[in-house]
């Protein structure tokens, strides 16, 4: 049976109280709150509000937090005093609805937050739920977490989110037109240009954009664009997330994609100048903080030429066929 709204107020009240209880005494476990905790939506309620507690923890110096949580905290104190002892009675559900509340609302204020990395920055950020997003060079991203919801939108670069199990709260990633909805999975996004590429590492996620909806399985990759319907195909997925130890691989890709990417890293900006030398294939390995050694490779293998414009930018060009 699922839970409701109802049910799940209830059990962050239940966790609240438990919290307090274990604080009060000292302790961290006790055989009645490991039976509490056997039960596993009460487990979900159990991380949400230890999340949540830590980050009270983390916002010591805040004033407003601060009075927020004395506040709450002497009026448990006061309806604790009602009945005793533990396991949790009405009045101290009652009380604990109170830090519940006051959790939640901090919660709500806090969880909006915007993550962004420079050129040639990568960066690994803990959010709330104790999922962990990895983001590339470049990247910009959006977290806004509610009672129901986590709700994130990636707006530009590359990132890995391995997501914390919570089947109350979808977490649903926004990246071009794709909608990815994920529950205790790890897949990676990438935004080079026009194209967005969602990549299943472990788990299942549902991709919809662009009037369908796909279901990926681990090693799929969707590559969605503005126009048309996006395609599915198998990738190696140690390729996809190279650049988290600093390298690219390209296997037939588009030089316009291969140099969107290594674009993010700062250095030499590199652009193509038509959309012959855009669609070209390139394949291979590169390091991300080598932009000059990919210009070199590309021009030597492919035929394009690079020609430096009075600004800097190297701009890569399809060579004029001789007739």
């Amino acid at each position: 049976m699922t839970d409701t709204q109802e049910d799940r107020a209830r059990r962050l009240a239940e966790a609240s109280a438990w919290r307090l209880h274990l604080s009060e005494q000292e302790i961290e476990s006790t055989p009645a709150f490991e039976g509490w905790l056997a039960d596993e939506a009460n487990q979900a309620a159990w991380q949400r509000l230890s999340a949540t507690w830590t980050l009270f923890d983390n916002h010591t110096t805040n004033s407003d937090i601060l009075r927020l949580r004395h506040s709450a905290l002497k009026d448990v104190h006061r309806f604790s005093r009602l009945r005793r002892p533990f396991p949790i009675r009405a009045s101290l559900t009652g009380a604990a609805a109170v830090i519940a509340i006051a959790f939640g609302l901090t919660v709500w204020l806090n969880q909006s937050q915007a993550f962004a990395t420079s050129p040639g920055e990568r960066r690994t950020v803990l959010l709330e739920d104790g999922s962990r997003v990895t983001l590339d060079a470049n990247t910009h991203l959006r977290v806004a977490f509610s009672f129901g919801m986590r709700n994130v939108e990636l707006s530009a670069g590359q990132a890995r989110f391995k997501v914390a199990h919570d089947k109350s709260r979808p977490f649903v990633v926004t990246a071009g037109r794709e909608r990815v909805t994920a529950i205790g999975t790890d897949f990676d996004i990438d935004l080079p240009g026009n194209r967005t590429f969602v990549t299943l590492i472990e788990g299942r996620v549902r991709a919809d954009g662009g009037g369908k909806s796909a279901v990926l399985v681990p090693g799929e990759q969707l590559v969605a664009v503005d126009t048309g319907p996006p395609r599915i195909a198998r990738v190696d997925i140690g390729a996809v997330t190279a650049w988290e130890s600093g390298q690219l691989v390209f296997d037939d890709t588009p030089l316009q994609d291969a140099v969107a990417r290594i674009s993010r890293y700062g250095g030499v900006a590199v652009r193509v100048a038509d959309p012959k030398s855009a669609a070209m294939p390139v394949s291979g390995v590169f390091r991300t903080d080598d932009v000059e050694g990919f210009v070199t490779t590309v021009t030597h293998y492919l035929p394009v030429t690079a020609r430096r414009d009075d600004s800097g930018v190297i701009w890569l060009q399809a060579k004029p066929v001789l007739n």
